[in-house]
């Protein structure tokens, strides 16, 4: 599936959730099947497990790329987030630009049926990002069904999965719930490449350059000074750090960070 530059920036660099190449489960039922693909050296049963980041740009908008980590290197971006955190005060900003470090993404190829009995057609290829939690929890769904295995002998999944996406209730956001159908559904012959194949490397230089307007506009609201007293913002910098990793966000993690919150 050749994908255009266009598509490529459009569909994989924002992830905004709007491009036609990502799936994002809508309110109500989704059903999906998995296709077979080529996994990466970093892979999980269904999914290939890919670090990346989740940035924002100048305008707002979210923009999710692969940490060069990924390609055993040092990563640019990763450099610029944690010295530019040393030289700012203010806790909400630190807070945000922390929010973009790297972390794992669990991703793989659905198609997805128009339908949600399965009776209508099925969708291209969708790269649908989960969290370790949410891959963990499908892969042991099909763990508990197909005898011990993730992938019957023929290498595809053969049950579809079910998602129910309940809408948020009051000081509560959305959640997914994830069932097998026992009910075999046949699918086209997709082939896909390999995921990272497809999201590529990106110009790790114009997103530090995106990122970095976007602080410039939020220092110029900002009235305390910066780059004073490093001893001190280091020291808090790193009690920020584990206050944010003692309290893990248990919401959905295949959802965009709203920044603008």
């Amino acid at each position: 599936m050749a994908l255009s530059r266009e598509e490529l920036e459009q569909g994989i660099k924002t992830a905004s959730g709007q491009s036609d190449l990502w799936f994002t489960p809508p309110e109500g039922r989704s059903l999906i099947r998995f296709i077979e693909f080529p996994h990466g050296p970093h892979s999980a049963g269904l999914f290939d497990i890919i670090r990346a980041h989740w940035a924002v740009n100048y305008n707002g908008r979210s923009h999710y790329f692969v940490c060069k980590t990924q390609f055993g290197e040092t990563c640019p971006f990763c450099e610029y987030l944690f010295k530019t955190m040393k030289k700012i005060r203010d806790e909400e900003l630190r807070t945000r630009l922390y929010g973009m470090r790297a972390k794992d993404s669990y991703i793989t190829w659905v198609t997805v049926n128009e339908r949600a009995d399965g009776t209508g057609r099925w969708s291209p290829p969708k790269l649908w990002r989960v969290g370790p939690r949410t891959a963990t929890e499908i892969m042991h769904k099909f763990l508990n069904i197909v005898d011990g295995e993730y992938y019957p002998p023929d290498g595809n999944p053969s049950y579809a999965l079910i998602i129910t996406k309940r809408p948020g209730t009051a000081g509560q956001i959305s959640s997914n719930v994830y069932d097998l159908s026992r009910k075999i559904y046949e699918i086209p012959k997709f082939e896909v490449k390999p995921v990272l194949e497809v999201l590529g490397e990106p110009d790790y230089e114009e997103c530090i350059r995106m990122v970095d307007e976007w602080v410039k506009q939020r220092l110029m609201q900002i009235t305390e000074p910066v780059g004073e007293d490093e001893e001190a913002i280091e020291q808090d910098i790193r009690s920020q750090m584990e206050n944010i990793e003692a309290m893990k966000d248990d919401s959905d993690e295949d959802v965009a960070p709203n920044w603008d919150a």
